[in-house]
């Protein structure tokens, strides 16, 4: 900057109270005239601090944000009305510093003209860039398009949904929300609520423990069971082909439940599918391997895991919206399992608030209970 000049193309300022727009437009009007700074240095916002993003040009900035600024008038025992605060001496300080200063108001015209004579002349037109249009405003005028980031199917109303649906769903929810302290889900998460930990996390260690073990059969015992069915196998070439592979047959079996003493759940579910569906070959298929498997041992009875896998077969092969490799990609994407995970996230939940009401101390395990070997 020359001597005695107030301002250069380097000048910068600082912006008192955050207003984005006439921020951005001021950056926008640096970037036509062809600055290579932002002509904002800083924003004063009282209460806040920190950095505001803007543009300048094309690129993207980061300018400062300060709650406050010092600013020290004069010096300690200065006095007003002497000399140096008269408009005279006020206009002559400004004269000496560079700054164009008219003696009376009829002179304003003339100093401008000259000022901007002798500002303009010497000063080559240019062709001001032009400022990149905001992708909001050129998505709505058409201008471009643009890839969304995210696909979603389950938010829209548009979809045909039965009343067997919806009641299904919540009777496997009701069904499956809780099955006692003593599964393992349950006692991961009281063992973490007793720990002192908060519901997200004591939530998250029972949820975790949900596999191919606990829980996480549906998907299997559909899968299983509607390739048998498609294939037309019979319950003896589907369970001995299952033994030859060394798979487990899902959805059978229970060490609770027995012959005599079947799950009511399963029952329920039964009964309101041969009432409501319009097929329920999965389920009847289900069935005849159940009573092959019975002929082998007293408990391996079908559980809330193959019958909940069998009758959403029925429901999806019935409702006549599904094709085959919709109904193939559903089960193996993992879909009824999240049913399962759902409705036992309620009775996690639950036993979490439970050991915290009870104010339950830090869980150890008895060591009688561990048997030590060498």
């Amino acid at each position: 900057m020359a001597t005695g000049q107030l301002f250069s193309r380097t000048t910068q300022a600082l912006f008192y109270n955050y207003k984005q727009l006439p921020i951005q437009r001021m950056l926008d009007f640096d970037f036509l005239c062809g600055r290579e700074t932002p002509s904002v240095a800083g924003i004063i916002n009282p209460g806040s601090e920190g950095f505001q993003k803007f543009f300048f040009g094309q690129e993207e900035i980061a300018i400062p944000v300060h709650a406050a600024i010092e600013v020290q008038f004069g010096h300690a025992g200065a006095k007003s009305g002497g000399e140096m605060e008269s408009a005279q001496a006020k206009n002559q300080a400004l004269m000496d510093a560079g700054a164009i200063v008219p003696i009376s108001f009829e002179a304003f015209k003339s100093a401008i003209k000259e000022t901007f004579e002798k500002l303009v002349s010497p000063i080559k037109e240019v062709t001001p860039p032009q400022i990149p249009e905001d992708l909001s405003s050129a998505i709505k005028s058409g201008k471009v398009r643009a890839h969304t980031h995210i696909i979603s199917t389950i938010s829209d109303d548009r979809g045909v949904q039965f009343d067997s649906v919806v009641f299904l769903k919540k009777i496997c929810i009701m069904l499956c929300a809780d099955h006692g302290p003593c599964v393992s889900g349950a006692h991961n998460t009281i063992v973490t609520a007793r720990a002192g930990k908060d519901l997200v996390s004591s939530l998250a260690s029972g949820l975790l423990t949900i596999g191919p073990r606990f829980g996480g059969a549906i998907d299997d015992a559909a899968r299983y069971f509607k390739d048998a069915c498609d294939r037309n196998l019979t319950p003896y070439e589907f369970v001995e082909g299952m033994k030859k592979k060394g798979i487990r047959v899902h959805g059978i079996g229970h060490r609770i439940k027995s012959r005599d003493n079947r799950d009511k759940r399963v029952e329920l579910l039964q009964k309101f599918a041969r009432s409501n569906f319009p097929s329920v070959k999965y389920m009847e298929y289900a069935v005849t391997v159940e009573n092959y498997t019975l002929s082998k041992a007293n408990n391996l009875v079908l559980n809330v895991d193959g019958a909940i896998g069998s009758l959403f077969l029925d429901l999806l092969a019935g409702s006549g919206i599904f094709s085959k490799q919709e109904i193939d990609e559903i089960v193996l994407i993992g879909y009824l399992n999240g049913l399962f995970v759902l409705a036992r996230s309620i009775g996690l939940i639950g036993h979490t608030f439970d050991q915290k009401r009870l104010k339950q101390p830090l869980y150890r395990h008895p060591w009688e209970d561990v048997l030590y070997t060498q």
